[in-house]
């Protein structure tokens, strides 16, 4: 039986690790310039370009990206880390504008990545290891923050303007039907 003290020792160990693995903003320059390299060619289309940048980049990616006419380009990019399951990786969350063509205003939004030691975008959707740290950084206090500022931001932005609105809603409606289309 595990005494009460002992768990709050727990608690206060996975509070330090947490401390220790802190989100950094745009502390890694080759971390930062691969993430506005990969954003940059995401605007302009470059699938090539974005293929020589991830580890794995398959025909949907590509089709999503191409399919995506509506993205104008990413803006105003800011790069947060937290350490990954090995030296020199990380998971990387982008906070970015994304212009959307024929919308004034930017929507603010953020993007989830995995960058490994060879700072390339880890792509693999299949890394059952890499998804689960994913999905464990995600419920990090400074993550859930970060998560929340985006929504913030991004509500500010539609309720200032009309046609980021309706795009956002009919954005979101076309999205979850092709993630049904997918299953």
């Amino acid at each position: 039986k595990k005494s009460k003290d002992s768990d709050a020792d727990a608690k206060a160990q996975d509070e330090k690790k947490e401390d220790e693995n802190s989100l950094e903003k745009n502390v890694y320059p080759e971390v930062n310039s691969l993430i506005d390299a990969f954003y940059t060619a995401w605007g302009e289309k470059n699938v090539d370009r974005m293929k020589e940048l991830a580890d794995s980049f398959d025909a949907t990616d590509e089709a999503k990206v191409l399919n995506a006419t509506y993205i104008e380009s990413y803006s105003n990019i800011n790069v947060y880390t937290k350490k990954g399951l090995t030296d020199d990786s990380y998971v990387v969350f982008v906070s970015y504008d994304l212009k959307f063509t024929d919308v004034n205003t930017p929507a603010p939004g953020l993007a989830q990545l995995y960058v490994d030691d060879k700072y390339m975008i880890h792509n693999d959707k299949n890394d059952t290891e890499v998804n689960e740290y994913i999905d464990k950084t995600n419920q990090d206090e400074d993550v859930k923050k970060l998560i929340s500022e985006v929504e913030t931001n991004l509500n500010k932005a539609m309720e200032s303007d009309a046609d980021l609105k309706a795009f956002e809603e009919q954005l979101g409606q076309e999205t979850s039907m092709a993630s049904m289309a997918d299953n």
